[in-house]
């Protein structure tokens, strides 16, 4: 639970867009899992007892759940990157400065020795 606290502290105004990427991820998964399921009980149910009218609907069903499985994963997708775009353009909440683009006096004149990671944190 102390690593959730710790995202949360980071996320600030992003947090909207995490928990929305949390739920859509649970979502998803459970969809996912949900097929198996139902493939099984078209198995059983439909092919061995052949009933076709179990076949086609849990058939329609695991069509709708993988639909619904991949709109989810598109939003998870979406909002887990707005959320860590959100997060790298203002590190810890505003408590950590973000590293400059251009180098410090110091490392003007050896820019050349200086690797972009170094003059960027000047």
């Amino acid at each position: 639970m102390n690593g959730v606290r710790l995202i949360a502290q980071y996320l600030g105004a992003n947090r909207r867009d995490f928990l929305l990427a949390l739920l859509c991820v649970a979502a998803e998964t459970s969809l996912e899992l949900a097929i198996p399921m139902l493939m099984a009980q078209v198995i059983d149910e439909g092919i061995m007892a052949r009933n076709l009218n179990v076949v086609f609907t849990d058939g329609g069903l695991m069509i709708v759940c993988a639909l619904a499985a991949l709109g989810l994963g598109l939003l998870y997708a979406r909002y887990s990157a707005r959320a860590a775009m959100g997060t790298r353009r203002q590190p810890a909440g505003g408590r950590i400065r973000a590293p400059s683009a251009r180098p410090c006096s110091t490392c003007r004149s050896c820019r050349a020795r200086c690797t972009p990671p170094a003059w960027r944190s000047c």
